[in-house]
């Protein structure tokens, strides 16, 4: 690392490395020890922050909304759609309030347990006396609820292309010609003939020269 081209090659390269990294960094210089120093700054935080409210404090929140609507002039009926959880929850710890809420208004107030629904979800209708047909029962309500949420699965159907492409069509092969045919016909013979021949021959040498059928060795009188 005593060459001043080197040193710039490697502080280069490791330039190119870090720009990728959304980081705030800084790079400097190689040292004489060949030290090179860099320096990473987090323009974020790498994990979020949220908060969430508990059952108890959304519930003073729905309090305060049916509070609110029922107060409201030819009001008949408030109806709290909410969780399962904040249902259990203000039925029985704040059952009391919400009497006292009936009480002064004269209003009825309907809670109504949606378990599909997460805590931070809820709401609050109101239903004017002119509206209100029926006194419906808590498990009604629920019941029209479960209707309105179930999903329709339809099966899509396949439309077709606004372009139709069709296939290019192979070309045809040409049809030989009554010249070339004749002499195809003639060379043909030929060619089969001496093809029969070649074979013919071939296999007479294999059988002559396999071990299976040897070649019977005359008597030989031998005078000494």
């Amino acid at each position: 690392m005593q060459s001043f081209k080197k040193k710039r090659a490697v502080e280069d390269m490791v330039n190119k490395s870090i720009e990728i990294d959304r980081a705030k960094i800084q790079v400097g210089r190689i040292s004489r020890f060949g030290l090179l120093e860099m320096s990473r700054q987090r323009l974020r935080p790498s994990l979020e922050e949220r908060w969430t409210q508990d059952i108890s404090s959304l519930s003073t929140a729905v309090l305060r909304l049916i509070e609110e609507e029922s107060s409201k002039k030819m009001s008949g009926e408030v109806r709290a759609i909410v969780s399962s959880d904040m249902s259990v929850f203000l039925l029985n710890e704040r059952r009391g309030r919400i009497n006292e809420i009936e009480e002064r208004t004269n209003v009825r107030v309907v809670i109504v347990s949606d378990p599909s629904r997460a805590d931070n979800r809820f709401e609050v209708t109101r239903i004017k006396k002119n509206e209100k047909s029926s006194q419906k029962s808590s498990y009604e309500i629920q019941e029209n609820l479960n209707e309105d949420t179930k999903l329709e699965y339809k099966t899509s159907k396949q439309e077709k292309a606004a372009v139709n492409i069709k296939p290019p069509k192979k070309p045809k092969k040409k049809g030989k010609g009554f010249i070339r045919k004749i002499i195809e016909t003639l060379t043909g013979e030929e060619n089969k003939n001496k093809i029969k021949r070649r074979l013919h021959l071939n296999q007479t040498k294999e059988r002559g020269n396999s071990p299976i059928n040897p070649v019977p060795i005359k008597n030989l009188n031998l005078e000494i």
